[in-house]
């Protein structure tokens, strides 16, 4: 037979593969699986079971953010929807966890439904006020020289989801009845309302909004959330527009953004009710998660995103597709996402992924729970994870707090000493039959700390 010009088969697929993995490294996809640490994982324990035991209240151990400050991790629990399971779950206890005395510590009870953040503004711990309980005022606390203050509003709200810091002014994310979500202050205190204008001229009229995060972008502040506007006043008819993104312009003025530029934030993203969720500036760009309503003030995650731009985004795959839940950056200058993938029967599976420079990411490990991690945190060189659960699948895991060390000690060198070194025990996370409702705990208590618009109370 005559011989052939032709590559072998086995080097076209080698060739083809090599292009493949070139193409998913420049668009930000992440291959290979981390290695698998479920065994190394520890269950430190479950907090906020003290106040929500069983049933439907173990929706409310959620733990919707974590929040490293110096030796202590923070916790933010409860519910703010109207709806079940557990509405209006507050007061919401501010739960720490000790790294030096490895103990949790209930520091202060705030009167709102829920905690759904934390912020460190001008080196000081920040809660805003995201469901205030009854007729409170409650704008934001902060935590002062070990005891938390409470800082009011002067002017009325029904929800501030978000503050910030941004050059010379405090910024606050509301949602309110009127059309001023958007408030602003010199000092903090004295809060004054900005003059909202809709980009688009054939739609100049707004709606009551929900601001849900606020977040800079090449240098200006934008606001992310349920914004409408209206061909006509309100109570006329006329056609009405869902937008995304609202933008300060300094002053006292802010513009809501077209909706056909701000949805390029979301590429991919077939829909217009979506907002940007856990922002973090990473180098000149923004790296965010794009987000749908859930259960009223809650959220699912829709996609990983990093954008240069309003008009310049890019969608992030994570391994398995797996669909991100927090971001954080690290000390080391590394960010990293938290993930829940599927693998199997399993639909709990933690992972958590990393880069250095937002285009090459690495899975670096991942582990099986009974349920999935909503927050994270890392410090000293650990991982810190908090369970969730969705209201359509309670788990009796959910507030759990996980630790897992990347780096541990290594096992002492044999010396002539018989006695052997104990091996630490781990709490294994998967159990084979559901859990028994958790008894409440008996914590220690710190000396130091004192939708629809008509169904926003």
């Amino acid at each position: 037979m005559p011989e052939t010009n032709f590559p072998r088969l086995p080097q076209i697929f080698a060739h083809l593969r090599m292009i493949f993995l070139t193409m998913c490294l420049s668009c930000g996809c992440i291959l290979a699986h981390g290695l698998d640490v479920t065994s190394r994982v520890e269950l430190l324990g479950n907090p906020m079971a003290a106040r929500y035991p069983s049933g439907d209240s173990v929706y409310a151990r959620n733990v919707w953010d974590m929040q490293a400050l110096g030796n202590r991790i923070y916790l933010g629990g409860g519910n703010s929807s109207n709806y079940n399971p557990m509405p209006n779950a507050g007061p919401a206890d501010v739960w720490y966890y000790d790294l030096t005395s490895r103990q949790f510590v209930k520091q202060f009870t705030v009167q709102e439904e829920q905690i759904e953040k934390f912020h460190i503004l001008n080196d000081r711990l920040c809660i805003p006020g995201h469901d205030p309980r009854g007729s409170g005022n409650q704008l934001y606390y902060t935590l002062d020289s070990g005891a938390w203050t409470v800082h009011a509003a002067n002017k009325f709200f029904y929800h501030c989801y978000d503050i910030t810091r941004h050059g010379d002014i405090w910024a606050v994310a509301l949602g309110v009845t009127d059309y001023v979500s958007l408030r602003i202050s010199s000092d903090g205190q004295n809060w004054r309302d900005t003059v909202i204008r809709s980009e688009r001229v054939d739609y100049p009229y707004c709606d009551p909004q929900r601001l849900y995060t606020l977040f800079t972008l090449n240098g200006g502040l934008y606001a992310s959330g349920t914004i409408w506007i209206r061909q006509n006043p309100i109570g006329t008819k006329g056609k009405a527009l869902l937008c995304q993104i609202m933008r300060y312009e300094g002053g006292d003025m802010a513009t809501i953004v077209d909706p056909a530029v701000s949805i390029r934030l979301f590429p991919g993203f077939r829909g217009s009710n979506i907002r940007v969720v856990r922002p973090v500036n990473f180098g000149a760009e923004l790296l965010y998660i794009g987000a749908t309503p859930l259960n009223d003030h809650q959220w699912r995650p829709q996609g990983l995103y990093a954008a240069t731009a309003l008009t310049d985004a890019r969608s992030i795959t994570l391994t398995g597709n797996a669909m991100p839940y927090d971001i954080l950056l690290a000390d080391n200058g590394r960010c990293y996402v938290l993930g829940r993938a599927i693998s199997g029967k399993s639909q709990n599976v933690v992972t958590v992924s990393s880069t250095s420079d937002l285009v090459h990411w690495t899975e670096d490990f991942r582990f099986n729970t009974d349920t999935f991690a909503r927050s994270f945190e890392f410090t000293n060189g650990i991982f810190y994870f908090g369970l969730g659960c969705d209201p359509s699948a309670l788990s009796n895991a959910t507030g759990g707090i996980l630790r897992y060390d990347p780096n541990p000690d290594p096992t002492p060198a044999p010396t002539p000493t018989p006695t052997p070194t104990p091996t630490p025990t781990i709490t294994p996370l998967l159990s084979a039959a559901p859990a028994p409702a958790a008894a409440p705990m008996p914590l220690e208590e710190s000396k130091t700390g004192a939708a629809k618009w008509n169904e926003y109370q």
